[in-house]
């Protein structure tokens, strides 16, 4: 026989709609009696639980829920800030890795100046090798969130966890904008290399 199971799941933070105070579930109106019971609130699924299995008492361990959320949410924190850091430190990257770029090869944005190239179109140029920069970089750096994700979720909660697809892409996207807009000031230094004096070095 067994007195007591404690089990582990994946849930939503109950909202304070939900927080009745001594009201039966049983007592909500019935549209939102359905909506309460198919989204996963701590609360909810010990209701489920206890139906599930009769003539026993499921009651969440409010103590470990609130702890766990405020686990996540100082992680969640803590990864917001690490997110921000990361994208003002890849844009002065890319920014430096473009700007010597166009200091190594001011003698080839000269000579194409001469022979008729627009300021756009080098730019351009350099713009093709940010986006490649930055579709490489946001790969990897997908790659590695979802590497990184894995195992602070399994070594803090014992789970997996999920990743959905469209934060992948979410990620490579801003890690193209990121590169793009370290193109800004580089650009600036083309237009300002005038051809003769890039050819006379």
């Amino acid at each position: 026989r067994m007195d007591g199971v404690l089990v582990s799941a994946l849930t939503t933070p109950d909202t304070a709609v939900y927080e009745r105070l001594g009201r039966s579930p049983r007592d909500l109106p019935p549209a939102e009696f359905e909506k309460w019971i198919c989204t996963p609130f701590v609360s909810s699924i010990a209701y489920e639980i206890g139906n599930a299995l009769a003539g026993s008492e499921a009651f969440p361990i409010r103590r470990v829920a609130d702890s766990e959320g405020k686990i996540l949410g100082k992680i969640g924190w803590l990864m917001a800030m690490m997110a921000l850091i990361a994208t003002v430190g890849a844009a002065l990257t890319v920014t430096s890795a473009l700007m010597t770029g166009v200091v190594e090869r001011r003698a080839e944005i000269g000579l194409m100046k001469a022979l008729g190239a627009e300021d756009a179109q080098v730019v351009g140029l350099f713009l093709g090798e940010a986006v490649v920069i930055g579709l490489l970089g946001g790969l990897a750096g997908a790659l590695g969130g979802l590497t990184l994700s894995r195992v602070i979720t399994m070594s803090v909660f014992g789970t997996p966890g999920s990743m959905k697809p469209l934060s992948v892409l979410i990620g490579v996207a801003a890690a193209m904008a990121i590169a793009l807009a370290g193109c800004a000031i580089p650009a600036r230094g083309i237009a300002r290399v005038r051809p003769v004096e890039a050819l006379r070095g």
